[in-house]
């Protein structure tokens, strides 16, 4: 198999993964995308990569049916490590990015966990939630880094 072919999930849509969008979770695809249970290979994938989330508890993902009744998701990933993962393709993206962005995803439940603590949850997520909400499933990053010539540059 090609680095770019991942085996689609046999219910969901087939994926250009030649696509230069999905480069950045092209390895977790690679991981997953092709097993038998896709839940089961994103948990052998966060536990062989030791994921957690902000308060250190190992990171799994579980059936939505695992999230109690009233239960906000972002405050039960934050008590629990356990990340609600129904069968559809915006669960199976969102935990690709778990297993590629790890930190920027700890974080961003970390924030939404504690401003659920601070002002419960309500007819609106405030402002701080949406806008980790908007970045998390919206924000494009350019990822760089510093090479020497870069230092060397006069300033413009």
């Amino acid at each position: 198999m090609k680095q770019t072919e991942v085996k689609a999930v046999a219910s969901w849509p087939e994926i250009d993964w030649t696509r230069p969008w999905y480069a950045s979770v092209l390895a977790a695809a690679h991981a997953v995308n092709a097993a038998p249970d896709w839940r089961a290979a994103l948990n052998a994938q966060a536990g062989a990569q030791g994921l957690r989330n902000a308060r250190g508890l190992p990171l799994r993902f579980v059936s939505q049916a695992a999230l109690p009744d009233g239960q906000a998701y972002e405050a039960f990933i934050d008590a629990s490590g356990s990340v609600p993962t129904r069968d559809n393709l915006h669960d199976f993206f969102n935990a690709l990015v778990w297993l590629s962005f790890p930190r920027i995803k700890a974080q961003l439940n970390a924030l939404q966990a504690a401003q659920i603590a601070l002002a419960g949850i309500g007819k609106s997520r405030g402002a701080a939630r949406d806008a980790a909400t908007i970045f998390d499933e919206n924000a494009a990053l350019i990822v760089v880094r510093a090479c020497e010539s870069a230092a060397e540059a006069p300033a413009a």
